[in-house]
């Protein structure tokens, strides 16, 4: 495209014409409004503060492609001094678009946000207040509490609100002690609620527990019901008595766990599911794992958070399809299930001369523990065993009576 006269300036930076992916070239009112805004002409943020002043803004592409980059430092600084409005916004093609105005006149419409270092120090501000709340929640009813040994304790969010003489911050007060920060700063399951979710007059208990619901203590009431398949720094996974598989992330918080979802999540979870074409966290096991293998076929997994004993034992009670309990003797908390069982011996021992017929014995054997069946022909079910192997679910170790222990 052609450049127009009011785009002159800009010619040694686009020296083949206006690029079409670019969208419409600025108009000479927009290229003016720039310049009274402080762009230089000429220069490559100019140019990008031109197309951020069009009344359908610029896109990053859009940008990049006219200038070469963002080029947002410039802008930003402006607004921090006053002298403009920088904001980003929804376009009606879908497109996050930036858009600049003069100060006041929030460009992008009422959907737009303030970008950078405004926005950066309200959320920073918001985070500080935040911080306050669940610093002064822990010293003033957490610690004294369990100083006392008490077993609940109940905040008021009105009345520490008011010990705390913050201004009409109720919601912050709330969105605090909700959180998952204060629940691990406190070392406490989230609270029951009452009253509405936002308002003085809502009321937080927090259950005081003895054994405190901390990722040790989760890793060993799992260790306790299932069968460890793969213990790793960041990762510990486990086995269902079905072959089904968990896994347990040992450093992020609250605690998540990796469950098969090959429907949905019950919505009392805070879940996020991981379709099979979705990877996921390298430290899985094999049915959990993302695998790009040419045979293998990746299952649609769930990362599930539990914040609390309770959540947990639900979380589990939905997984397995038993009823956990929870037993609270002498302080101890843990969870169980009624009827789950430990698995069978599936230890066998194949032996006899060469050609009689053991490695296929063996083949069957490992398809009828993993797929519960066996295929009726000989090619289905070394075709099946492949499969499984490329899957991960099946190894085949040699030990030589000529090896030491150590390789």
């Amino acid at each position: 495209m052609a450049l127009s006269n009011h785009l002159l300036p800009w010619t040694h930076i686009l020296p083949s014409g206006w690029p079409e992916l670019a969208g419409p070239p600025p108009t000479e009112s927009e290229v003016a409004l720039a310049v009274k805004l402080g762009a230089r002409p000429g220069d490559k943020n100019a140019l990008a503060w031109a197309m951020y002043c069009r009344p359908e803004g610029a896109t990053r592409e859009e940008v990049t492609v006219a200038c070469g980059g963002p080029q947002a430092n410039r802008a930003l600084n402006f607004q921090e001094r006053g002298a403009l409005e920088f904001r980003a916004a929804p376009r009606k093609d879908g497109k996050t678009a930036y858009f600049i105005g003069e100060a006041g006149s929030a460009p992008g419409g009422p959907n737009g946000r303030h970008v950078g270092n405004r926005m950066q120090r309200e959320d920073r501000a918001a985070l500080n207040i935040a911080d306050r709340i669940r610093q002064f929640a822990l010293e003033k009813y957490i610690q004294p509490a369990k100083a006392r040994g008490e077993s609940v304790v109940t905040i008021r969010a009105g009345t520490l609100h008011d010990e705390m003489e913050l201004n009409a911050n109720w919601a912050n007060v709330c969105q605090a002690l909700e959180g998952a920060k204060f629940q691990n700063l406190a070392a406490v399951p989230a609270p029951l609620r009452e009253g509405s979710k936002a308002s003085p007059a809502t009321v937080y208990r927090f259950q005081l527990s003895a054994t405190e619901f901390t990722h040790d203590n989760v890793e060993s009431i799992l260790k306790r019901q299932f069968t460890p398949i793969s213990h790793q720094q960041k990762m510990v996974a486990f086995r269902l008595n079905d072959g089904r598989e968990l896994a347990f992330d040992r450093e992020v918080r609250p605690a998540q766990l990796w469950v098969e979802a090959p429907g949905t999540v019950p919505e009392q979870f805070i879940s996020e599911i991981y379709s099979a074409d979705r990877p996921r966290h390298h430290g899985l096991p094999s049915r959990l794992r993302h695998s790009s293998l040419p045979r293998s076929s990746a299952r649609q997994v769930a990362k599930v958070t539990a914040s609390s004993f309770e959540q947990l034992r639900s979380l589990l009670e939905w997984y397995t399809g038993q009823r956990m309990e929870d037993n609270r003797e002498n302080g101890a908390k843990s969870v169980s299930a009624e009827h789950i069982t430990a698995p069978s011996c599936m230890n066998l021992i194949l032996y006899g001369p060469p050609g009689t017929g053991k490695t296929y014995a063996s083949a069957s054997e490992a398809v009828q523990l993993c797929n519960g069946a066996i295929p009726d022909t000989r090619a289905k079910l070394m075709e099946e065993y492949r499969h499984l192997m490329a899957e991960g679910r099946i190894e085949f170790v040699t030990f030589h009576q000529s090896f030491s222990y150590e390789e």
